[in-house]
Order: C-alpha cells, then sequence, then structure tokens
C-alpha cells in the first residue's frame, strides 16, 4: 500500500474535504503532502492552512512574470509535489 498521498488543490471549493482526506490519510499513518494552485491558492492563506500544518506537507504555486510581462508557472514546484507522493488526488 503507498504511503505518500498526495493532495493537488487547485479549486477553492471543497476545503471541508481537503481537510477530512488529510485527517484520515494521517491517521492511517500516511505522509501527506498538499499542493495549492490555481483557484486553490486562496485556501492556502485562511483557516484550513493552519489546520493542516504539522498534518501534512504544505507547498504553493508561486507564479512570477516573465520579461514580456506574461505570467509564466513555475513547474518546479508542481513536480516536486508530484515527485513525493504515491498517490495523488485532486480538488
Amino acid at each position: 500500500m503507498a504511503g505518500r498521498l498526495g493532495i493537488l488543490v487547485n479549486s477553492d471549493r471543497h476545503p471541508e474535504y481537503v481537510l477530512k482526506l488529510c485527517q484520515a490519510a494521517s491517521l492511517r499513518g500516511r505522509q501527506v503532502s498538499v499542493h495549492f494552485t490555481g483557484a486553490g491558492l486562496g485556501l492556502a492563506e485562511g483557516p484550513l492552512i493552519e489546520t493542516l500544518e504539522g498534518m501534512a506537507h504544505i507547498s504553493r504555486e508561486l507564479h512570477s512574470s516573465g520579461r514580456d510581462g506574461v505570467p509564466k508557472l513555475p513547474c518546479l514546484a508542481l513536480s516536486e509535489f508530484f515527485r513525493r507522493c504515491d498517490r495523488t488526488v485532486v480538488f
């Protein structure tokens, strides 16, 4: 059985599911990583993030602008997130 669960949060619609899944996985001895991106970044600033701290490894997608002013997405954080996980769930 896989021991490392990844939860990719790219929506702000289901914070309670993210929390419950993280709690359940932690109770079963799984390592949990939660990565916030897109619309899910709003959840990374509220009470959910405080609850998840200590229960999961937390990472965020940080957007930056290129020379031409067009936002570029740093894939390094996301690829590192997937590398840490045996299984991944997306919200």
